[in-house]
């Protein structure tokens, strides 16, 4: 999008503090109900979200390293 980053870190940080703010009222049987559904994997539990959240953005950052070492990228 057109959006600048410093206005996507703000979402990013207020999505962050819902998501906590939820996740910290969750008991025992809370924690294996489905919190999301993606359209690829079906419902996640708050454990399994967590986790393909981490593979999700570890895959990006590996994205941007690629992108940033390339001849091409812009400064180079």
């Amino acid at each position: 999008g057109d959006d600048p980053l410093p206005l996507l870190a703000t979402r990013w940080s207020q999505a962050r503090a819902r998501l906590h703010a939820h996740l910290v009222t969750l008991d025992a049987r809370g924690l294996d109900r489905p919190l999301v559904r993606h359209p690829v994997a079906g419902p996640l539990s708050a454990p399994q979200g967590l986790d393909f959240l981490a593979l999700h953005i570890t895959h990006h950052r590996r994205q941007l390293s690629r992108i940033r070492s390339s001849p091409g990228f812009p400064g180079r």
